[in-house]
């Protein structure tokens, strides 16, 4: 006989981030937060990271199971059959996609069996799978089993600046939350800013969103890196812009103004280097028609792509400063990884940057065309040394445990109301 088990599970998605080569702010965070809570139990939480379209043959890896593998294997195959014939048998093209959800769906089948086993479940939608399975997966498990989402949100993005994205994107994006943000219990979204516009745009009350600060772990000394600053090692100073390329992230604008500031101050072609590392890009014609036309392609001016983080680490290690001219972002977590290196930032002063980095970056307005430049030439002449203040950036792990307690917080409101 089965015995119950009455635990509490608190399941976080994980499957573009699993399942892809992407590394955007997204897939790091998933990733550092994987890392620092996968398989651990806090307050009597049990933790597992887990992709919500991962396939039913290799549904095993999960806390709580292992010592009734064999039973449940069998369990589980006869449930997965019933559940198919029953379902793909109806002629409704609904009913043969819930079929075939439920039949592939590894995750299906755990709720069930914590169903079985009286168990409490919690799921954070915490990375980018914007997908069919994504919305049914959050359906059944809130209508059918009845447990509570809560959703890690990042950005509105896609409704925001539409023209920036690929039509596809847009569509699916939307789409997708114009009908999931019903079925999330709980926002934690990832600045104040985010949490503010989302309120706003779906006309959520204040206490149906929150929000925690994402992490950046120091792995640099800052005294190594103030020696760096004041020995000029490499005669060259580095400023570096790092994420994909595309219309949001206005790259365009950093490299007109490096171009200029070069022709007009000839000297700085023996001292600077402005190097930009990507991953992906779209929608960036003109950008890269700049950059191809421009005499300092390959002498002051980089395109690095598919850079590993070790070797991104070197980069900012090595670098002088930071720059990020967005025209929207939700968190801009690179410029935290930079000032965890002590690099100067230079970023757009749009209103997240403004509620996040207000202390530690030298902001300039996108709508001048020349601010940028000005501020590097007026920084250049500043022979004042850069410290970041740190006192208000979190480790990965600090992180991860602010939004486990935020979670534990609504999980003991849901005790409390019973």
């Amino acid at each position: 006989m089965i015995r119950k088990h009455n635990k509490t599970f608190l399941i976080f998605d994980n499957s573009i981030t699993l399942r892809s080569k992407f590394n955007t702010g997204i897939q790091r965070t998933v990733k550092n937060l994987q890392y620092n809570l996968d398989g651990k139990v806090i307050n009597n939480v049990h933790i597992k990271f887990s992709p919500i379209n991962e396939s039913w043959f290799d549904r095993f890896d999960f806390p709580g199971f292992s010592n009734d593998k064999h039973i449940l294997s069998i369990f589980l195959h006869i449930v997965s059959i019933f559940f198919h014939i029953i379902l793909f048998i109806r002629t409704s093209i609904f009913g043969r996609l819930i079929s075939s959800f439920i039949f592939f769906n590894k995750t299906f089948y755990i709720l069930l069996l914590h169903k079985i086993y009286k168990n409490n479940i919690y799921f954070v939608f915490s990375d980018s799978n914007w997908t069919r399975r994504g919305y049914f997966f959050l359906f059944i498990n809130k209508r059918f089993f009845g447990n509570k989402n809560f959703c890690i949100f990042y950005d509105l993005g896609p409704y925001k600046y539409p023209n920036f994205f690929d039509k596809y994107l847009v569509t699916k994006f939307t789409k997708f939350w114009n009908k999931t943000y019903k079925l999330i219990d709980k926002f934690i979204c990832i600045s104040d800013t985010v949490k503010k516009e989302i309120c706003l745009h779906w006309n959520l009350p204040a206490a149906k969103a929150t929000s925690f600060n994402l992490g950046s772990d120091l792995s640099y000394k800052k005294s190594m890196q103030n020696f760096y600053k004041v020995t000029s090692i490499d005669p060259y100073k580095n400023y570096l812009v790092v994420g994909s390329i595309e219309p949001r992230k206005n790259n365009e604008y950093i490299l007109k103004n490096f171009i200029n500031l070069l022709d007009n101050n000839k000297a700085l072609s023996n001292k600077l280097r402005l190097i930009f590392i990507y991953s992906n890009s779209w929608k960036s014609d003109n950008f890269f028609k700049t950059l191809n036309s421009s005499k300092y392609l390959n002498k002051n001016i980089f395109l690095l792509n598919e850079v590993s983080d070790s070797e991104l680490k070197n980069f900012f290690s090595t670098s002088y400063a930071l720059i990020n001219s967005s025209i929207y972002e939700g968190y801009g977590l690179g410029i935290q990884e930079a000032l965890n290196y002590n690099l100067k930032v230079f970023c757009s002063n749009i209103t997240v940057f403004k509620e996040l980095y207000n202390d530690n970056a030298i902001f300039f307005d996108i709508d001048n065309d020349n601010h940028l430049k000005d501020e590097i030439l007026k920084d250049l002449n500043d022979q004042s040394l850069f410290n970041a203040n740190m006192d208000n950036v979190l480790t990965w792990n600090q992180s991860a445990l602010n939004l486990i307690k935020i979670i534990n917080n609504e999980i003991q409101d849901t005790y409390n109301s019973k």
